[in-house]
């Protein structure tokens, strides 16, 4: 069962919560394939077939951020804070196209964050792993939920003319909401500008039926547990006591 935290998403306790967690965000870097020609990383050689510098760069932050617990690299800019802004207009928006109630459903719910807003789904822990996790951006009826992108107009305009951009961007995390939510079959994806004309305002990409995914779900599931054990086998080598994980994170 899924395992979700009620907390206002971008709040200072969501990014403590995420913190060492592999999640949704991180997925792109877990399936980064290997380089594919010889290139040199801070003076070392690495040759080609040598793990993706995304990958590795991953892991070392979540390396850091276990042994801190707390969040590292974890800047913001202008168009972040758009889209956080823009996001209950999205949400609405998709609701009327598609006829449909964006929702929040809990099964475990801490009270870490007093300013959360009841529509949003916070931030859910894998069934059974502590250390993976997912953001949605909404839960939709009974077998859905939803992920929503307010980018930049250039950006906006790019998913426009080809959605699978969008889809390449962002299918991490829409997978991941797959995997943290068992019990939905399917999950949404769309990008929001509200400068663009009305039939472009909302693009949404193909949905992520489970059925369809599930090779690559699998994948995920694969990689995140080898990372997740590569992590916690640098922190025992550099001499600090294994995770210990915990539903509120320090403060």
């Amino acid at each position: 069962m899924t395992r979700v935290i009620k907390c206002q998403q971008d709040s200072d306790f969501w990014i403590a919560l995420k913190a060492g967690r592999i999640s949704g965000s991180g997925v792109p870097a877990l399936l980064a394939p290997p380089t594919t020609r010889q290139s040199t990383r801070k003076g070392v050689v690495c040759p080609a077939g040598t793990e993706a510098k995304e990958t590795a760069e991953y892991r070392r932050k979540l390396v850091v951020e276990r042994i801190t617990g707390r969040a590292v690299n974890n800047p913001t800019n202008q168009y972040m804070r758009d889209g956080t802004d823009r996001e209950p207009y999205a949400r609405a928006i998709y609701a009327a196209i598609n006829g449909v109630e964006v929702i929040h459903a809990s099964s475990v719910s801490v009270e870490g964050d007093t300013n959360f807003r009841p529509d949003l789904a916070g931030f859910a822990l894998h069934p059974t792993w502590d250390w993976f996790g997912a953001s949605p951006d909404g839960l939709v009826g009974e077998d859905g939920g939803i992920e929503l992108k307010s980018p930049s107009e250039m950006t906006h305009a790019a998913y426009s003319q080809d959605i699978s951009l969008l889809v390449e961007e962002y299918k991490g995390q829409c997978l991941s909401g797959l995997i943290c939510y068992p019990e939905r079959e399917w999950w949404d994806l769309a990008s929001f500008h509200p400068d663009f004309p009305s039939d472009f305002m909302l693009l949404q990409a193909p949905r992520f039926h489970r059925s369809d995914w599930a090779e690559t779900i699998a994948l995920i599931e694969d990689k995140a547990q080898q990372l997740n054990a590569q992590v916690e086998a640098e922190i025992a080598r550099r001499g600090f006591p294994p995770t210990v994980w915990s539903i509120t994170p320090k403060g």
